[in-house]
């Protein structure tokens, strides 16, 4: 998630009126409903939905979902509100990368994107956050949501201890975790797509959460994907064994990077919150215990070549 050009005010290329960007977690509810979302630096609770917005969400997250009722303890809650879509430009989309635009404040993360205005803010250092959007629900609706739901979840990770990365994550033949990183077109896709051929087990192509269980880095799937896609859900933690820079060639080659370059890999990849003024402190420490515990190396592949002759060349 990349913020937009900086030639160009906070969201001016996705609203008529940016401006008006709502100030206070308000507005007109889709409905009643609400929905558990359980994954890592949760539970979530999403706030203010009709009913086919919570069928969008079951069809894009399973078994994830779960019912409100359940939740014991403190939540990080997300309302969802309605505004017209008139308040949006219309944009032509073919060959344009998609990204969203962030604004940092002390206390708050405003985001504009393509269908949606969001926030985020902090009270007493708990996390909620707020969508708008007018997309009123199916596949969209479910996508919609999930890009706000990636700066959350990262934003949650980070205050406790770990990270979300852009990343491909792959399982060798032991059952341990490899992330290959970089940013659009480094190959992330690609390197998944050889992986699945070659029999391993992937996670995502797109983003993977680091934290650490008994002093070392493990690698947990999160329910987002990119290109790739995601067929299934892979329980569990997996220890993270090497993280390697994605760079295309003409034969595959692994070459070992400096403390200082590895450092500087991983928080090119660390998501909206290395680039965070107000609360990117902590990520950045965890960072430089990262690329301090774990091997950081440089990919060299061929896009139809087969990486894990290096990278793991014992039989399945």
């Amino acid at each position: 998630m990349h913020s937009a050009s900086e030639s160009t005010g906070f969201a001016q290329q996705f609203l008529h009126n940016p401006d008006l960007f709502p100030v206070r977690f308000s507005g007109e509810r889709w409905g009643e409903a609400t929905l558990r979302l359980d994954f890592l630096g949760g539970p979530y609770q999403v706030e203010g939905l009709s009913d086919p917005q919570v069928e969008a969400l079951h069809d894009r997250f399973g078994d994830l979902c779960s019912d409100p009722e359940a939740t014991a303890g403190s939540v990080v809650r997300l309302r969802v509100f309605r505004v017209p879509q008139s308040d949006f430009r219309a944009i032509e989309e073919v060959g344009w990368e998609y990204s969203l635009d962030l604004r940092y404040a002390e206390r708050r993360v405003d985001l504009a994107g393509l269908e949606l205005m969001a926030a985020l803010r902090w009270r007493d250092r708990e996390l909620e956050a707020a969508l708008w959007t007018y997309v009123p629900a199916g596949e969209v609706f479910a996508g919609t949501l999930e890009n706000v739901f990636r700066a959350i979840v990262a934003y949650q990770l980070a205050a406790g201890g770990g990270c979300l990365l852009h990343s491909a994550g792959v399982l060798d033949s032991s059952g341990g975790a490899h992330l290959f990183l970089g940013r659009s077109g480094a190959g992330k896709t690609t390197i998944s797509s050889l992986s699945d051929s070659s029999g391993r087990q992937v996670l995502s192509d797109d983003l993977n959460a680091v934290t650490w269980e008994q002093g070392q880095p493990v690698v947990y799937q999160m329910p987002f994907s990119g290109d790739f896609g995601q067929a299934h859900r892979v329980p569990g933690a997996f220890p993270l064994v090497a993280v390697h820079r994605l760079l295309q060639g003409s034969e595959e080659t692994s070459t070992p990077c400096s403390p200082a370059e590895g450092l500087g890999i991983l928080a090119a990849c660390a998501t909206a919150v290395g680039r965070d003024p107000f609360r990117s402190h902590p990520l950045l420490e965890t960072l430089e215990r990262l690329a301090a515990a774990t091997p950081v190396r440089n990919l060299t592949f061929r896009r139809h070549g087969d990486p894990w002759s290096i990278l793991d060349p014992q039989p399945d």
